[in-house]
């Protein structure tokens, strides 16, 4: 599996802190440090793990975007993947998007007669597609939160620049019965294998 330093991962009953980015076989101490704490399910660890925050009581975009990551830890912690039956679409929709490749060039932007829906998906994995449009339909993968794309024109992984346009695709319509398979974030796409 892909980590990246700095961040924190769960194997077994170990919570492990990355020194480095990588793919590592196995617990190698030359890419994590000790074991932080024994984890054990359920359990807080201050800043670590977090709770679900109600501001209300409706089923709002927040709670269900919180499932998804709820779903995605639960499928890798405990090898149960529930994540078929979730839909990771949460109608939320960005008013005044631009997204630009690192040239500037303009690749999509939601205005007037344009929609921008924001989708809270994880790298390394494909989605399969439901959707009916007679319009065309394009997908980007990029990081947003607080109204706004980051820019990550200078951001490297492993020495390669994070490019938008390699996640870009468009669709010349859609039905709901003939779904088709994002796959611009699978580990192979990502690791230049696709």
């Amino acid at each position: 599996m892909k980590i990246y330093a700095g961040a924190f991962y769960i194997y077994k009953y170990m919570l492990l802190h990355a020194l480095k980015s990588g793919t590592p076989t196995e617990v190698d101490p030359e890419f994590f440090s000790t074991v932080l704490d024994n984890y054990v399910f359920g359990n807080p660890i201050l800043n670590i793990t977090n709770n679900l925050r109600l501001d209300s009581l409706f089923y709002d975009a927040y709670t269900h975007n919180y499932l998804g990551r709820y779903l995605r830890f639960y499928r890798d912690y405990t090898g149960v993947d529930l994540m078929p039956l979730y839909n990771c679409f949460a109608e939320t929709a960005a008013t005044t998007l631009n997204v630009q490749d690192n040239t500037g060039t303009s690749l999509m932007k939601s205005d007037s007669e344009h929609v921008i829906y924001i989708v809270d998906v994880a790298p390394y994995h494909s989605y399969t597609i439901y959707l009916d449009c007679p319009f065309d339909v394009e997908l980007i993968a990029g990081y947003y939160a607080n109204g706004a794309l980051f820019d990550l024109s200078n951001l490297k992984t492993e020495g390669i620049a994070f490019p938008y346009r390699d996640t870009y695709m468009k669709r010349a319509g859609c039905t709901f019965n003939h779904p088709f398979v994002y796959d611009k974030l699978s580990a192979e796409a990502m690791s230049g294998n696709a």
